[in-house]
């Protein structure tokens, strides 16, 4: 019934532990382990400078509170729930380890001054739920170290300092993360590849020139966002998007209102930004790309890149142009030449080039051999403008020629699916490749080309056919087919070098004598194929002068 301290002798409770008050006090430099539920239901629990692991939840409730030092960790292996009346951090050293969710029903937050964490670290995605803003709930210092995420189901507001040590923290408007201050530090500064903001987030700005860098993105793309030469103070909530502006409610158009000078429109991405305000605010925008970006490898190139907004009134894209370019073809960013006013702005990457952005989003070009079809797929994530493509055939990958032409979506922000079956391809090697066509003819190739292979099949009965005259002088002969008496064939006339000169089906009569073909080419050695269903058979024929 009274005060309780623990000698400096590590302890390890196998079962719930329950601390009903009035105070227990944690050895210093030892551990306290408790091996299932720790139940904290009135009075304090005062950690000090000891190590205290939970291996199960930690509950709170009543007016209990708990009270940390200057060093030392609390581990909970399962979940905090903070229903009492407070939780103190600690300072400096002090380490607060949750592998679980985080719940809070009641209580204040406190602590965590000069460095010391509230570390989400779990093996699996964590949660954490309740009121975590204004004074008394803020978070002084969060670190994520959970490459399966940190969701925030309620608002979350930073105080100090936010550590993006792996893992994305995932919000949505309801429940953003909050930055309480100018003066709050990212680390590393404005995010990382491995860990950013996956969502919205609120960033409480005072004016000035200070850049400062919100560390965002969206599912695998981590795309910061730099404020700088800010007008006024304002609460900015700015937001990236891994896809086509146009799903925007309002934005109707991905045109530029200069297309003279504007050649090309990110469909690859975009940024929300606000400044919560209806007064006048003006910022330069810092953008960045990645290798999804369609950036070219030209630094000269990507000096051309511009910082476009939509403009609802005229329903088209404004230029407040670009500066400060840095970075390679996967991984660069620039600055708007101007200032832009707010208060909300849909902003993407433009260029005066019009070999970045990219108009299409490959997602895959693919093919496949089923006996003798090749059949050709591909997909596109996104497109913009985009009139058609054209599949191109290739026997040496050096000499190409169009063997289809297939419609493209025009402008899409979502999935689709082509497919084209190439049922005229000669035996033997035979490369692909398709580019997209734009409504203004700009054109470009997916990014790879795709080789396939038909065999010749020698499956059912066995034929054979004779070619005559061969030698010919005037490329006028007839076949012999004595197997395929009646019947409709495949007949294929390649060169020398694979290059297919002729295709078409022909008719061998009663007597398997086909009808006079005509193959008047220049002299030279030719491959003639005649094809029954699975079985194949060839002959070279000469054309003399």
């Amino acid at each position: 019934t009274g005060n309780l301290s623990i000698s400096n002798n590590d302890v390890l409770i196998c079962e719930d532990f329950t601390i009903d008050g009035p105070t227990l006090k944690a050895a210093n430099n030892a551990t306290f382990s408790v091996d299932s539920l720790l139940d904290l239901q009135s009075g304090s629990f005062d950690l000090d400078r000891g190590d205290v692991l939970a291996n199960g939840n930690f509950n709170m409730s009543g007016s209990s509170a708990v009270l940390s030092g200057n060093n030392g960790t609390l581990t909970v292996n399962g979940d905090l729930d903070l229903g009492g009346s407070s939780f103190d951090l600690g300072d400096l050293f002090r380490r607060t380890r949750i592998r679980g969710n985080v719940n809070k029903t009641s209580g204040d937050i406190t602590g965590g001054n000069t460095g010391a964490a509230l570390i989400f670290d779990g093996d699996s995605e964590q949660f954490i739920n309740g009121d975590f803003t204004g004074t008394g709930d803020q978070i002084k210092v969060l670190q994520i170290d959970n490459s399966q995420g940190l969701t925030l189901q309620s608002p979350v507001e930073i105080l100090d300092t936010l550590m993006l040590t792996l893992g994305k923290i995932n919000t949505t408007n309801g429940a953003k993360l909050i930055f309480a201050n100018s003066g709050i530090d990212v680390i590393p500064a404005g995010g990382s590849e491995n860990s950013f903001v996956n969502g919205p987030m609120d960033w409480s700005l005072n004016s000035g020139s200070s850049q400062i860098k919100f560390p965002v993105g969206k599912n695998n793309r981590f795309r910061p966002l730099v404020l700088t030469d800010r007008s006024m103070p304002r609460v900015w909530t700015v937001e990236y998007f891994d896809t086509l502006a146009i799903v925007e409610p309002g934005v109707t158009s991905m045109a530029p209102s200069d297309p003279s000078i504007i050649k090309t429109i990110s469909i690859q991405e975009y940024w929300k930004v606000n400044s919560n305000s209806a007064s006048s605010t003006t910022s330069k925008v810092g953008l960045s790309w990645g290798e999804n970006s369609g950036v070219a490898e030209l630094s000269g190139d990507q000096a051309k890149l511009v910082v476009l907004s939509y403009n609802t009134g005229a329903d088209t894209w404004d230029s407040f142009g670009g500066e400060d370019h840095s970075g390679t073809a996967t991984d660069g960013s620039f600055t708007s030449g101007n200032n832009l006013s707010f208060s909300e702005r849909l902003i993407t990457i433009g260029s005066r080039d019009e070999i970045n952005p990219l108009p299409v989003t490959w997602l895959y070009f693919n093919g496949e051999t089923d006996g003798n079809l090749h059949t050709l797929t591909w997909a596109t994530s996104a497109e913009i403008n985009n009139d058609h493509f054209v599949l191109e055939r290739s026997l040496d990958a050096e000499n190409w020629r169009p063997i289809a032409q297939i419609d493209g979506a025009g402008y899409s922000n979502t999935t689709q699916y082509y497919s084209y079956n190439d049922r005229t391809a000669p035996m033997g090697r035979a490369y692909y490749r398709i580019k997209q066509v734009d409504y203004d003819f700009k054109e470009e190739y997916a990014p790879n080309m795709v080789t396939l292979m038909k065999l010749m099949s020698q499956e059912g009965p066995d034929f054979d056919f004779v070619v005559f005259p061969n030698p010919s002088q005037s490329g006028n002969v007839n076949l012999l087919v004595s197997e395929l008496r009646g019947e409709l064939v495949d007949f294929i006339v390649s060169d020398i070098s694979g290059r297919v000169v002729r295709s078409e089906t022909i008719w061998i009569d009663g007597q398997g004598i086909s009808e006079g073909l005509n193959l008047n080419y220049n002299p030279g050695v030719y491959l003639l194929i005649v094809r029954s269903n699975d079985r194949v058979q060839s002959q070279k024929l000469i054309i003399g002068n």
